[in-house]
């Protein structure tokens, strides 16, 4: 397998993302404005997919993937903002719903706890009755279906990893579990619609889609540029597509869910570089995330200073206590406030390091996320970088005696 264990950054798949959220939240919100808004679920799905997938395959491949360090990261991710809702349904649910209706409420709670809620909602309603609309919790069946596919899915490439070593193989396996999965939605989609919109195995082709993406099947980078943008402005076409002709009263899954999940997929393989990854899917995540590139740069920033504070501080240091440091009469008093001063911002940034090191990075990183090296930023934004440091760091050293220049 090829895949890298910490892949790169596609910020115009976050930008996709930002569009399957959306079209769900305008559906619910806005009824009638957007028909087809609820496939943005199965947009969701082929992303997910995609992105889990070339984590666990980079992780096997580099001999260093773990189920406790997965499930661990999985259960970071979901489990706090899922007790907040879960917490928040259950306390005004007490405060407004009689008890017979607060019993099955307390049942989707459980249910969406243990990531099973399409499970309890299966035998109950279809997604678009009447009844399942005053459901709180109705849209936690999608994270159930997610969850039951990664309790399956990394043992498996981790089986075909170390049984086959070979991707073909494992592409092969996969491209069969989707297409059964697919059969299987067909089918259930004319003789059991609520089992086909809410059953794992009916379901899992569309996160399979993605996974044969992660896993290079008809890789993208070799492709001429104009096939890549022709796949890109297919792929918004079929979106679009999907948004306007399918309604509450198409039957879902079926052949229809692939014109959601062939869109994102060819969105997907396109690349980054195709015109509307690049024109108006990465600008949707720019908007979407206002404060990402920024943190990147103040990464490099929060870099250089705890290098230039590890060099520079060491040997003024030296020649404070040698007696050749230009501070004024009062060396002694002088020298007092330098330290003073160096330890705080040294503490100030090992505090900025020990937050990106145990929170921001790994929670980035496990959305797929990277910063960007030095190596890889252009000249507008190292030129951001050097007026960041003039504008805000500089006025802080210059007074303790340190040189104007800044270390970079």
């Amino acid at each position: 397998m090829s895949a890298p264990a910490h892949p790169a950054y596609r910020p115009d798949v976050d930008g996709l993302r930002a569009i399957a959220v959306g079209s769900v939240v305008l559906f619910h919100a806005a009824p009638g404005r957007l028909p087809g808004g609820f496939v943005g679920v199965d947009v969701f799905f082929v992303i997910s997919g995609f992105l889990i997938t070339r984590i666990i395959a980079g992780g096997c491949a580099a001999g260093q993937f773990s189920f406790a360090q997965f499930y661990m990261r999985r259960i970071r991710r979901i489990f706090p903002a899922l007790a907040v809702v879960l917490a928040a349904c259950l306390g005004l649910g007490a405060l407004l719903l009689t008890p017979d209706e607060l019993a099955p409420l307390g049942k989707h709670v459980a249910a969406g706890a243990g990531f099973v809620a399409n499970l309890a909602l299966w035998g109950e309603a279809g997604y678009f009755n009447t009844d399942a609309m005053f459901k709180p919790l109705l849209h936690l069946w999608s994270l159930g279906v997610e969850e039951q596919f990664y309790f399956v899915w990394p043992a498996l490439v981790l089986a075909a990893h170390r049984l086959f070593r070979r991707q073909r193989a494992l592409l092969l396996a996969c491209a069969v579990l989707a297409a059964a999965s697919f059969a299987w939605s067909l089918q259930q989609s004319f003789s059991d619609p609520a089992a086909a919109y809410f059953s794992p195995l009916t379901r899992f082709w569309e996160l399979l889609v993605g996974a044969l993406l992660a896993l290079g099947a008809g890789q993208s980078g070799a492709a001429a540029m104009a096939l890549r943008h022709l796949a890109s402005l297919t792929g918004l076409a079929l979106l679009g597509a999907a948004f306007v002709l399918v309604d509450e009263g198409t039957p879902f899954p079926g052949w229809w869910a692939l014109l959601p999940t062939l869109g994102a997929a060819m969105l997907i393989w396109a690349g980054p570089q195709a015109l509307i990854n690049r024109r108006v899917l990465a600008q949707a995540e720019n908007r979407e995330h206002p404060l990402l590139e920024r943190l990147r740069f103040l990464c490099i920033v929060s870099s250089n200073l705890d290098e230039f504070f590890e060099v520079r501080v060491a040997g003024l240091h030296a020649e404070i206590e040698a007696g050749s440091a230009p501070i004024g009469p009062d060396q002694m008093r002088a020298e007092q406030v330098y330290r003073l001063v160096a330890r705080e911002a040294h503490e100030l940034v090992a505090r900025q390091y020990q937050l990106l090191n145990e929170e921001i990075l790994p929670g980035m990183e496990r959305e797929g996320i990277r910063f960007l090296r030095r190596s890889e930023f252009t000249p507008q934004q190292n030129e951001w970088i050097h007026s960041y440091f003039r504008r805000e760091v500089m006025p802080v050293l210059t007074p303790i005696g340190l040189d104007p220049a800044h270390p970079f």
